[in-house]
Protein backbone atom coordinates (compact mmCIF):
# COMPACT_ATOMS: atom_id res chain seq x y z
CA UNK A 1 0.00 0.00 0.00
CA UNK A 2 1.18 3.36 -0.88
CA UNK A 3 0.54 6.48 1.19
CA UNK A 4 0.84 10.13 -0.65
CA UNK A 5 0.34 12.96 2.43
CA UNK A 6 -1.68 16.15 1.07
CA UNK A 7 -1.06 19.48 1.65
CA UNK A 8 1.20 19.65 5.18
CA UNK A 9 0.74 16.51 6.03
CA UNK A 10 3.23 13.83 6.76
CA UNK A 11 3.45 10.08 7.81
CA UNK A 12 5.48 8.80 10.62
CA UNK A 13 6.59 5.41 11.20
CA UNK A 14 6.54 5.65 14.96
CA UNK A 15 9.49 4.03 17.25
CA UNK A 16 8.21 1.01 19.17
CA UNK A 17 8.19 2.49 23.10
CA UNK A 18 10.42 0.51 25.69
CA UNK A 19 8.65 -1.59 28.51
CA UNK A 20 11.56 -0.95 31.05
CA UNK A 21 14.78 1.51 31.57
CA UNK A 22 18.00 0.00 31.14
CA UNK A 23 18.15 -0.07 34.97
CA UNK A 24 15.58 -3.02 34.30
CA UNK A 25 12.87 -0.72 36.16
CA UNK A 26 9.92 -1.48 34.12
CA UNK A 27 7.65 1.66 32.74
CA UNK A 28 3.56 2.13 33.10
CA UNK A 29 1.33 3.60 31.08
CA UNK A 30 1.06 6.81 33.07
CA UNK A 31 4.89 7.57 33.31
CA UNK A 32 5.86 6.79 29.86
CA UNK A 33 7.74 10.00 27.73
CA UNK A 34 4.72 12.42 26.39
CA UNK A 35 7.14 12.50 23.13
CA UNK A 36 7.13 10.33 20.60
CA UNK A 37 10.00 9.26 18.38
CA UNK A 38 9.90 8.41 14.98
CA UNK A 39 10.97 8.00 11.10
CA UNK A 40 9.13 10.57 8.58
CA UNK A 41 8.40 8.13 6.04
CA UNK A 42 6.26 10.18 3.49
CA UNK A 43 6.15 14.12 3.50
CA UNK A 44 2.95 15.84 1.55
CA UNK A 45 3.74 18.92 -0.83
CA UNK A 46 2.87 21.63 1.28
CA UNK A 47 0.17 23.67 1.57
CA UNK A 48 -1.30 26.06 -1.38
CA UNK A 49 -1.66 29.48 -0.42
CA UNK A 50 -3.68 31.74 -2.87
CA UNK A 51 -3.29 35.80 -2.47
CA UNK A 52 -5.95 37.30 -4.60
CA UNK A 53 -4.92 39.46 -7.34
CA UNK A 54 -1.17 38.37 -6.36
CA UNK A 55 1.03 35.59 -6.25
CA UNK A 56 0.08 31.44 -5.27
CA UNK A 57 3.01 29.51 -2.98
CA UNK A 58 3.29 26.86 -1.35
CA UNK A 59 4.70 26.12 2.35
CA UNK A 60 8.23 24.34 2.23
CA UNK A 61 7.99 21.72 4.47
CA UNK A 62 11.86 21.23 5.24
CA UNK A 63 11.01 17.41 5.90
CA UNK A 64 12.73 14.76 3.69
CA UNK A 65 11.94 10.66 3.88
CA UNK A 66 14.32 9.28 6.53
CA UNK A 67 14.10 12.38 8.54
CA UNK A 68 14.21 10.90 12.42
CA UNK A 69 11.97 13.42 14.26
CA UNK A 70 10.32 14.17 17.45
CA UNK A 71 6.12 14.43 18.29
CA UNK A 72 3.92 15.31 20.81
CA UNK A 73 1.99 12.09 22.23
CA UNK A 74 -1.56 13.79 22.36
CA UNK A 75 -0.89 15.40 18.57
CA UNK A 76 -3.89 15.56 16.48
CA UNK A 77 -3.43 13.07 13.39
CA UNK A 78 -4.66 9.65 12.06
CA UNK A 79 -3.49 6.60 14.24
CA UNK A 80 -2.39 4.00 11.26
CA UNK A 81 -1.10 0.47 10.98
CA UNK A 82 0.12 -0.85 7.99
CA UNK A 83 1.90 -3.93 7.88
CA UNK A 84 1.37 -4.37 11.55
CA UNK A 85 3.92 -1.26 12.04
CA UNK A 86 2.38 1.93 13.88
CA UNK A 87 2.65 5.36 11.43
CA UNK A 88 0.61 8.32 12.47
CA UNK A 89 -0.60 10.70 10.29
CA UNK A 90 -0.38 14.23 11.30
CA UNK A 91 -0.04 17.91 10.12
CA UNK A 92 3.25 19.37 10.01
CA UNK A 93 2.66 21.95 13.02
CA UNK A 94 2.60 18.70 16.04
CA UNK A 95 6.51 18.47 14.83
CA UNK A 96 8.66 19.71 18.03
CA UNK A 97 12.06 18.35 16.52
CA UNK A 98 14.20 17.46 13.52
Amino acid sequence: MRIRPQGNQVLIKRDPEPDKTDGGIVHTVKSRRAVWTGTVAAVGPGKVHHKWGGPTWRDNLDLVTGDRVQLETHSEGMYLSIADEPYVLIDRKWILAK
